[in-house]
């Protein structure tokens, strides 16, 4: 599968997400905005960009972009793309699925290039907080 066709099947997986979680979902007509989707609960909307994940070289856990590729041209003419960090105008969150579980992160892991994830790891770690955080969106928690 190209990236391209990931990064759409994921989308859909988000926007069916949040769709059965009660939201509104729409989608930016073009390829133009810095977001993927506009989720909205409740009357609040909030600007979505929807990353996919690879695994790690290691064999253990997922790397996620928090910056994206931006088409440059080259003093000989040619068109290349460069690495630019996301701002934190940009979106309001960042979402990402790695191995069946839902990333829900707010602006403040943008900065890095990528994110390491590892859900099966029982271990603490940065993106632990952002596990299945939903409620960033302004879902309600849901009962276990």
């Amino acid at each position: 599968m190209t990236t391209k066709i990931t990064g759409a099947s994921l989308g859909l997986q988000f926007a069916f997400e949040a769709i059965s979680r009660g939201a509104t979902v729409s989608e930016p007509i073009g390829d133009n905005a810095a977001y993927d989707f506009i989720v909205e609960i409740d009357g609040r909307m909030s600007r979505i960009q929807v990353k996919s994940c690879v695994l790690h070289s290691s064999g253990s856990g997922y790397l996620v972009p928090t910056s994206r590729r931006v088409p440059v041209a080259t003093k000989d003419g040619k068109l290349s793309s460069k690495c630019v960090p996301y701002k934190t105008s940009d979106f309001e969150a960042l979402v990402t699925k790695a191995n069946e579980t839902w990333y829900v992160f707010d602006t403040s892991v943008l900065g890095k290039n990528s994110m390491y994830l590892n859900p099966s790891s029982s271990r603490e770690s940065s993106a632990t907080k952002f596990k299945e955080n939903w409620t960033l969106l302004g879902f309600k928690p849901q009962l276990q």
